[in-house]
């Protein structure tokens, strides 16, 4: 597997050991910007909720639709 790794069109990529991979820098946002985004993604399941709840409404009403058109 080595060889074929080392003569291959990505065997560049393979150059850099575990260690090195698990010393490399993660950056972090500041707690200040880690609240920020919980506060952005918490209003978008918000408003996921809020049109899924609307999309539900919207399939019983033409649900109930169809079944008058048909009595």
């Amino acid at each position: 597997m080595k060889s074929v790794a080392n003569s291959g069109a990505r065997h560049d990529r393979m150059n850099i050991s575990g260690a090195d991979f698990f010393d490399l820098p993660v950056p972090q946002p500041s707690d200040e910007e880690q609240t920020k985004i919980a506060r952005f993604l918490s209003a978008i399941d918000d408003k996921i909720t809020t049109k899924k709840t609307e999309l539900d409404k919207l399939k019983t009403w033409k649900q109930g639709l169809l079944q008058q058109m048909f009595i």
